[in-house]
């Protein structure tokens, strides 16, 4: 009978490739994340269905909540907060929102972010849910 779980699957990789067993650990790692990113979203997860989103639009600052299944922009708006925003696809940007702090998820269809993005940390609004509490900018809608 062969082993099963991670550990043997890391020991049959290094067997076939010696030196991988950090890359596939790695790899493993990020898999679970994911998979728990989307149970989050689906409301599959065992976790906490609502954290707290703190909000900075100008030289306001405010406190609401924030449920795991809806996107950011739905909290947003739920809260009564205008925030721009046109597709709500994730293609146009326009309710491009800039994370401070905390985790969150995007699917992997919805993310059209562009490296720009990545790299100052703003995320889509309209299709990026929280797995955390979080703190975020927000552009004032008139601004659009």
């Amino acid at each position: 009978m062969l082993p099963t779980g991670e550990e043997a699957f890391c020991d049959a990789m290094e067997q076939a490739v010696p030196g991988c067993r950090p890359a596939v650990a790695a790899l493993l790692a990020l898999g679970k994340k994911a998979t728990q990113a989307q149970a989050v979203v689906m409301g599959q997860h065992p976790g906490p269905e609502e954290g707290k989103l703190t909000v900075h639009i100008r030289d306001q600052v405010r406190a609401i909540s924030a449920k795991t299944k809806d996107s950011i922009l739905q909290s947003l708006e739920r809260n009564g907060i205008a925030a721009p925003s046109r597709c709500r696809s994730g293609e146009c940007g326009d309710c491009r929102t800039r994370l401070l702090s905390g985790e969150v998820f995007a699917p992997k269809a919805m993310e059209h972010r562009r490296q720009a993005d990545h790299t100052y940390g703003d995320v889509h609004a309209c299709c990026t849910f929280p797995l955390t509490d979080l703190e975020i900018d927000v552009p004032p809608a008139e601004s659009c």
